[in-house]
C-alpha cells in the first residue's frame, strides 16, 4: 500500500514522497480527523502538544504509525534503538498557513494528505544559507513540493518549511508527525 515514488535532494539530504493507492484508509482517516476536530475543537492550533495521535485506538491510525516507521527507513543507519511518532492532525482553510518553522528536537518530519484542494503544497528552505539568528531573514533556497491526497512526505526536521494557503474553500486535511530516535551510542 506505501509505494515510494520520488527521492529528491533539494539539499543535503533527502526528500522522500510516498504514494499510498487505498482510497479506502485515506478517506477512513479523514472522517475520523474531522469527527475528532468537531469534538474537541481546532485541532491544527489550540490542541497541539495536548495529544499524540498515534495514542488513538484506531486501526488506521496504527497502520499509518507503521506507515511513516516503514518510510523513514531509508534514513536510519544500524545505530538507532528507537523510534517514537508523535503526531497530530492539520485542518487548515482559505487564508490558513503554517509560517515558516523547524521541529528542532526531530530527526524527521512526516506528513500524510488526506484531502488536497487545488494549489496544495510545502515549502522547504535550504539550512545553509538560514541565518541562526534570525531564520527567515536570510532565506536565498526554495523547494516547493505540491502535494496530493495520498502522498506521504519525509524530511529531515531541521529544514525550515512553510505550508502556503491554498485560498480554497475546501479542507486540506494532513496528519503529521515528529520522528524521534534514540541512537544506540546514547545508551553505553
Amino acid at each position: 500500500m506505501l509505494e515510494l515514488i520520488k527521492e529528491e535532494r533539494p539539499f543535503s539530504y533527502p526528500v522522500l514522497t510516498y504514494s499510498v493507492s487505498d482510497s479506502n484508509f485515506i478517506e477512513e482517516l479523514k472522517c475520523l480527523c474531522v469527527h475528532k476536530d468537531g469534538l474537541s475543537g481546532n485541532l491544527t492550533d489550540e490542541d497541539w502538544g495536548k495529544y499524540n495521535i498515534f495514542d488513538w485506538d484506531h486501526e488506521y491510525i496504527h497502520e499509518l504509525e507503521l506507515m511513516f516507521l516503514e518510510a523513514s527507513k531509508p534514513y536510519f543507519r544500524d545505530n538507532i534503538r528507537s523510534v517514537d511518532l508523535i503526531g497530530w492532525a492539520n485542518l487548515r482553510k482559505g487564508a490558513s498557513t503554517h509560517l515558516a518553522h523547524t521541529h528542532g528536537n526531530a530527526s524527521l518530519i512526516g506528513n500524510f494528505y488526506l484531502s488536497t484542494p487545488p494549489n496544495s503544497s510545502i515549502t522547504l528552505y535550504n539550512p545553509q544559507h538560514i541565518n541562526r539568528y534570525v531564520p527567515w531573514a536570510s532565506v536565498s533556497e526554495a523547494f516547493t513540493i505540491n502535494v496530493k491526497a495520498g502522498d506521504l512526505i519525509i524530511f529531515p526536521g531541521w529544514y525550515l518549511h512553510e505550508v502556503p494557503p491554498t485560498g480554497e474553500k475546501e479542507a486540506r486535511i494532513s496528519i503529521s508527525c515528529n520522528i524521534l530516535e534514540t541512537p544506540i551510542d546514547k545508551w553505553i
